[in-house]
């Protein structure tokens, strides 16, 4: 009896630290199960910019593949195509539980491009035009302007009929290259560097080898300003083609001789050729609808322009500023 009675507490001692060595553990493996991630997520789509909204739950690592060859480990990263299509984008989360993975198609419409309008020149022998063109552009409720500059050139026989002058070349401050010769026997250049300069204002010169009638030239020059064309003034990105619709430039036009006003669509463009100072121009409704619904370009440019006989040929040096908005008509 007296050994039951020294017993006793221990089993009671013994059996009260199992419990508690017991609820440890249970506590511990209540720790250690952690729930498996759900991989979701929803976007939205501003031209051929994605953003994308991890809704998911859960996850420690994010891998999205956005369907194009391009990848993100973000949460919630946004992203930009190079061209329209539908794109099957796949995200993949994870957690020490495991993985999961969602997939969407997401839409990308293409975007409308619009070259920069040429004037009309029935006297001329070859035309010289160095563009600037402006894109305001605008990401996270920040606007930015994008001044690209390119060139064109191009050289007619006795009739209408493009030749070959051999190497053709513009100079300026920003911009000194040679165009690039196409199969039509035109002269073309694009600005590549990133980010682009465009032209300055401290004037344009331009050189040919000659050939085919034309002489060899060396510095002509456009020593005017560039027109002050800059932006479109419109804040929508959405405008109706279903009714009559004023084009305005934001601001004036200075340093211009003429500008050409043009609405650009999938099914075609409509345009109006006004004197270089005017800062709006309306067309009908009829002229809108010609030019269908979809994405859209608003289109200003404006000209200063001077011109000069060499060997019997006259040619135009033309300096153009462009504004271009993208929309979608509706």
């Amino acid at each position: 009896m007296k050994i039951f009675r020294t017993i006793q507490p221990m089993l009671l001692a013994l059996i009260a630290l199992m419990g508690m060595i017991t609820l440890t553990n249970c506590n511990r493996d209540d720790d250690d199960d952690e729930d498996g991630p759900t991989a979701a997520f929803t976007y939205t789509v501003e031209g051929q910019k994605a953003s994308f909204t991890f809704t998911g739950s859960e996850a420690t690592s994010y891998a999205w593949d956005f369907g194009d060859g391009e990848t993100s480990m973000d949460m919630s990263p946004s992203h930009t195509y190079a061209a329209g299509g539908t794109y099957s984008v796949t995200l993949t989360v994870e957690n020490s539980a495991g993985s999961d993975e969602a997939t969407q198609d997401v839409v990308i419409e293409e975007e409308a491009t619009a070259e920069a309008p040429e004037l009309s020149l029935g006297d001329a022998d070859g035309a010289f035009y160095a563009i600037n063109t402006n894109s305001v552009q605008t990401d996270a409720g920040f606007e930015t302007t994008i001044k690209l500059g390119s060139a064109v050139a191009w050289f007619v026989d006795e009739g209408t009929t493009f030749v070959s002058v051999g190497d053709v070349e513009v100079d300026n401050s920003n911009i000194a290259t040679m165009l690039d010769p196409q199969t039509d026997n035109t002269y073309i250049f694009v600005e590549t560097a990133v980010p682009s300069q465009g032209f300055s204002n401290q004037g344009v010169t331009w050189s040919i080898a000659g050939g085919n009638g034309h002489s060899p030239i060396n510095g002509l020059a456009n020593l005017l300003p560039f027109p002050s064309t800059k932006e479109v003034d419109e804040s929508a990105t959405d405008i109706s083609g279903a009714t009559s619709y004023t084009l305005e430039h934001n601001g004036a036009i200075n340093n211009a001789d003429s500008s050409i006003f043009a609405v650009h669509g999938p099914d075609g463009s409509v345009m109006k050729t006004v004197e270089g100072l005017v800062t709006s121009v309306t067309f009908t409704a009829s002229e809108m609808g010609s030019v269908g619904s979809g994405p859209g370009i608003l289109q200003i440019a404006s000209f200063s322009i001077q011109n000069q006989t060499l060997g019997g040929k006259k040619y135009y040096m033309i300096n153009e500023s462009v504004a271009n908005k993208n929309v979608n008509i509706n």
